[in-house]
């Protein structure tokens, strides 16, 4: 989730042509999920989790209006899910308490073990459901050791609620994915796009910007951002042209005529209201 709603890049469309692709053979529908609230179980005091939660929050709510539009505008069928609607859910935490009773945490990386503050100082109250269903039974873990288990959860619970089987993704969500997999979910790896950061080119998620991401193609670009940056060896604007070709492709538009950036242009209003 991008710190505000202004450095929403389009790189994650690639997820959304993929879905129409497939739900075009097969009718399945689609359940993007924006996760923004999690940042509080990086928190590193129990005021810091709560206001993190809080902001958040009001930034998912508007990403998923952002999506939805895009749902609309690309015919896809499903819902966009934000964080509440699982952690509001008590069954979903009781999945989150099988994977910690199985031992999930200690197969993640030490960092990830050790990061935030202790589940017995967090502010359950923010979570939903949690401490409905995990009591006090693992105050001592760290919040940031729950971030995949409850990555992880996402995917059962979504299976076991709406019947989906298959996830998608870039490439730098392995590690959650390597515990889906192994409960029989399938993957659709997307192409883990990069991006300008602080003079270097790095590997970017597509549903996170960052103001220090020069040149990054963003849903609030318009004609003349775009054309600013359709600079030589821009990593995102050559991404974005590649997504452009996708959708044209995927729904028969003709845009081969057009200019680059009015291309691109496109995929930006995909985002709006209609």
């Amino acid at each position: 989730m991008s710190a505000n709603a202004s450095l929403e890049p389009i790189d994650q469309l690639d997820g959304f042509l993929a879905a129409a692709h497939v739900q075009r053979n097969t009718g399945a529908l689609f359940y993007p999920y924006i996760a923004g609230v999690y940042n509080c179980l990086n928190a590193r005091s129990p005021k810091e989790a709560a206001k993190q939660a809080e902001r958040r929050a009001v930034l998912d709510a508007g990403k998923q209006a952002l999506l939805s539009s895009v749902m609309i505008n690309l015919a896809i069928s499903g819902t966009v899910l934000t964080t509440y609607d699982f952690w509001n859910e008590t069954r979903y935490w009781e999945i989150v308490r099988c994977l910690l009773e199985d031992g999930i945490v200690g197969r993640l990386p030490e960092d990830l073990r050790e990061r935030g503050i202790r589940l017995g100082d967090f502010p359950r109250e923010i979570a939903g459901n949690m401490g409905k269903s995990l009591g006090r039974s693992f105050d001592n873990l760290y919040t940031g050791s729950l971030y995949v288990p409850v990555e992880v959860a996402e995917a059962l619970w979504l299976r076991k609620r709406y019947g989906v089987d298959w996830k998608i993704g870039p490439p730098s969500e392995e590690l959650y994915d390597r515990f889906i997999e192994e409960s029989g979910i399938g993957i659709i790896r997307t192409p883990q796009p990069s991006a300008t950061e602080d003079g270097e080119v790095k590997i970017a998620m597509p549903y996170i910007g960052k103001a220090a991401q020069t040149g990054r193609i963003l849903f609030s670009d318009d004609m003349s951002s775009l054309q600013r940056k359709a600079f030589d060896g821009n990593p995102s604007f050559g991404y974005a042209f590649k997504l452009s070709d996708a959708y044209e492709k995927l729904f028969g538009n003709d845009g081969y005529s057009r200019r680059p950036a009015e291309r691109i242009y496109n995929l930006i209003e995909l985002a709006k209201k209609k």
